[in-house]
């Protein structure tokens, strides 16, 4: 759906470009150079968009699977796992004594 819309704006820019060429430009062989220039821009930039598109759909639909989620946080859990076994060496305030007041 996004791509229709991105084609169709794409398309408007680059016939707006091939006017102003057909308008301004007299010269029947530069006129030509220029609208195939503005035709491989619209070719370049509605292939950007598919790449664009498919990189977004891509990453959205890692980000709502759940094994991604998993895969990542596995060596997290493994580093707080190995942290809860070097804090047991540190003193915890049930274990710690309350000091004496002073009179």
């Amino acid at each position: 759906m996004f791509n229709v819309f991105a084609y169709s704006m794409v398309d408007t820019i680059q016939e707006s470009k091939k006017k102003f060429v057909n308008t301004v430009v007299t010269n029947p062989e530069i006129n030509t150079v220029l609208n195939s220039f503005v035709d491989a821009q619209a070719k370049y930039t509605k292939q950007a968009i598919d790449a664009g598109s498919l990189a977004f759909t891509k990453l959205s639909s890692m980000a709502v699977d759940k094994k991604f989620y998993t895969d990542a946080m596995t060596p997290a859990k493994e580093a707080f796992e190995k942290m809860k076994d070097v804090s047991s060496f540190f003193p915890t305030a049930s274990c710690a004594k309350p000091a004496k007041k002073a009179k």
